[in-house]
């Protein structure tokens, strides 16, 4: 993993095609900021936590030239900020919560159980097939292609996130 000033990565990715306009990565008094760099294919055991915290420090992102395999979930319950997260390549994981994270997949993304996403200020953009047992977008960018059928579950979003973050079984899902 490199860490490269967040100025050089805006530059070096193109992050404003992938980074929606609500990213920290934009703002000025993050432009001191610092972003994650993945050559290659990268796996994170457990969670991939990109709400803001001591995890991130000063760091405003991630970039993954390669795909990204995350044993747990990808987490953003923040709904109004997080760190963003862009592969070059294609995702996998458990169940994906994006928040006020801007997330951006550019090939397939296969989630074994959901991909929630939440509020206004976040996006999310999957630009192959995307595999999941439920696609939940409640007042939230979301831009994917799938073959999977759509359905909803009357369950407050808040809550459905919580009984994720908690690694509570949904019903229907599978883990």
């Amino acid at each position: 993993m490199n860490r490269i000033p967040a100025q050089e990565a805006i530059d070096r990715f193109a992050l404003h095609k992938y980074v929606g306009r609500y990213s920290n990565v934009f703002d000025r008094e993050d432009a001191d900021g610092y972003v994650r760099v993945y050559d290659g294919d990268h796996h994170v055991k457990g969670n991939l936590d990109l709400d803001y915290g001591r995890a991130w420090g000063g760091d405003v992102g991630m970039v993954v030239n390669g795909n990204l395999t995350v044993s747990g979930n990808i987490m953003n319950g923040e709904r109004n900020f997080g760190a963003f997260l862009v592969v070059f390549g294609s995702v996998q994981a458990r169940h994906l919560v994006a928040g006020g994270s801007s997330i951006h997949v550019t090939r397939d993304a296969r989630l074994a159980g959901i991909i929630l996403g939440h509020y206004t200020h976040g996006t999310l953009v999957i630009e192959g097939e995307t595999e999941a047992a439920m696609i939940i977008s409640g007042d939230h960018t979301t831009r994917i292609r799938t073959t999977s059928p759509y359905s909803n579950q009357a369950l407050p979003l808040s809550d459905l996130i919580v009984r994720i973050a908690q690694g509570e079984p949904l019903a229907g899902v599978a883990d």
